[in-house]
């Protein structure tokens, strides 16, 4: 299960004495490191969440840490009262209310898991997960269509796949 909020929240979470802070490795150095005049370097996401969340929203996020398995990312254009829970494909938003604040972060956290387990969660806070493909493979290459004969689906992938690392490589 993963947690996106703004830095106020998280620095409350992070009050949380089992909370471990990890600023990890999100992003893994620029892929060309010799660019062209006039081209970028680009870079390679290593983090799958982080990228399945700029497919999503538009924005790349930082990690902020981990309690467990419930890890915990920094989006800093989140409103201040605002968390989103990642749990499977669902989304789920939670206003953060002043109710909540007067509570131990510890004491918010494990009953906002405790009602998205139990299911006590109103419809219209969960937002459907669209059919999204997340890979490092360049945009401009065309996937292969699965309804190929099989020999003419591996060549196309194979043609395809070193259609990437030329790119990648140059």
């Amino acid at each position: 299960m993963v947690i996106v909020a703004n830095s106020n929240l998280l620095r409350r979470f992070k009050q949380i004495d089992i909370f471990k802070l990890d600023l990890g490795t999100n992003l893994k150095g620029a892929v060309n490191m010799k660019p062209g005049k006039g081209e970028e370097k680009k870079l390679k996401i290593r983090d799958e969440f982080i990228k399945k969340y700029n497919n999503l929203n538009g924005r790349y996020i930082n990690k902020f840490g981990y309690i467990g398995y419930l890890v915990f990312y920094e989006d800093l254009y989140l409103p201040k009262d605002e968390i989103h829970v990642y749990k499977d494909k669902d989304i789920i938003e939670v206003k953060f209310t002043s109710e909540d604040y007067n509570k131990e972060p510890r004491t918010y956290l494990s009953e906002l898991l405790e009602t998205i387990d139990g299911k006590k969660i109103e419809k219209e806070t969960i937002i459907e997960e669209k059919n999204i493909v997340y890979t490092n493979m360049p945009q401009d290459i065309i996937k292969p269509n699965m309804s190929m004969p099989k020999e003419q689906y591996i060549e196309t992938l194979v043609k395809n796949r070193q259609q990437a690392w030329k790119k990648v490589n140059e």
